[in-house]
């Protein structure tokens, strides 16, 4: 079994031996105690790498034309924006309805204006 110091790891995968004792800190890599000296044995950082590997989600697929080639236009799903759009709609209708109902609200010269109290210091 072949093991590395954190400096060694670092220096081989391009960090800052903080970020590799970091990760070590945190439980996120795995390591070995020979005596008080912490060493990361052979494809632990290659197993870390993998396990916290995010893939990345395309907004939109490929079309196929009746050949089967792919013809590099994308289509999108107007579905969230169209759901967010109605949200932000009823949350301004909401709000609109809120301050003309309320005697201190934001509509002009329809209610009287708050009174002011003074706390004492």
């Amino acid at each position: 079994m072949i093991l590395e110091t954190p400096k060694q790891l670092a220096a081989r995968v391009g960090l800052r031996v903080r970020q590799i004792r970091s990760l070590i800190d945190s439980g996120k890599l795995e390591y070995i105690m020979i005596g008080s000296r912490v060493h990361i044995p052979d494809g632990a950082f290659e197993r870390f790498v993998e396990q916290n590997k995010v893939t990345p989600c395309l907004d939109g697929t490929r079309v196929q034309d009746s050949n089967g080639i792919v013809t590099g236009q994308l289509f999108t799903s107007a579905g969230p924006r169209t759901d967010a759009a109605a949200s932000a709609a009823l949350a301004r209708q909401t709000a609109q309805k809120l301050k003309s109902s309320s005697l201190n609200g934001c509509a002009q010269g329809t209610a009287p204006q708050a009174q002011v109290i003074q706390l004492k210091p």
